[in-house]
């Protein structure tokens, strides 16, 4: 997908870390309002990739489909809501960069 106008990937200064110490993301064809959203840009199937560096421990992502009227239930309660002007903002910063 078009990583220039839409956000396919985060990167650890990108990436909100929840009050657990965990990083969730949420891949997702229409935006959901959360911060770690990765835009599948209507892809059904794809690739994803992660990596690591300079880390203590190895860590094991997990994934867990959830219908999205069932999203915020499967989020800690205290995972911001990102609105449209915050989320344009992002994506015009993301556009800057690349």
């Amino acid at each position: 997908p078009d990583f220039l106008y839409r956000q396919t990937s985060l990167n650890n200064r990108q990436a909100r870390v929840d009050t657990d110490g965990r990083v969730r993301f949420v891949f997702a064809a229409s935006d959901p309002g959360v911060p770690n959203w990765i835009d599948t840009a209507g892809h059904q199937k794809g690739q994803i990739t992660y990596r690591w560096i300079w880390s203590k421990d190895r860590p094991v992502p997990t994934t867990k489909r959830v219908k999205l009227a069932d999203l915020r239930k499967s989020l800690p309660k205290d995972t911001p809501i990102v609105g449209p002007e915050e989320r344009r903002k992002q994506l015009a910063k993301r556009e800057l960069q690349v």
